[in-house]
């Protein structure tokens, strides 16, 4: 995954809004719930109609992300994981504020 084009710099930038969060809310302890919904922009032909990169590994570019950044301990704390993967609409936008490609993270504290 790493080695996939442009996904370096993506992790990064995940990693560096994991350091912010951190920043601003502490380190998240315990067991977390991690949801994650990737916009890709969509080809002129598509030959499927989703997104072609593997969801679980785009899930666990932000889990290690969201450990160097320092938002966790270690990413063993996620118990739940959900993940989405969607094209943009034909102007290559969607609603909401996630540029694209991009992906929208909500990581919540889980009872077990």
């Amino acid at each position: 995954m790493e080695s996939a084009k442009g996904f370096k710099a993506w992790r990064k930038a995940v990693a560096s809004h994991a350091g912010l969060a951190r920043h601003n809310g502490g380190v998240m302890l315990g067991p977390l719930a991690l949801s994650c919904q990737f916009w890709f922009p969509r080809p002129k032909q598509p030959t499927n109609p989703y997104p072609s990169r593997d969801c679980d590994k785009l899930l666990r570019l932000v889990s290690d992300a969201c450990k160097c950044g320092g938002l966790i301990v270690d990413d063993s704390q996620f118990v739940a994981i959900e993940g989405s993967k969607r094209y943009a609409d034909e102007t290559g936008q969607r609603t909401g504020t996630v540029s694209v490609p991009g992906v929208e993270v909500t990581i919540s504290a889980v009872a077990i």
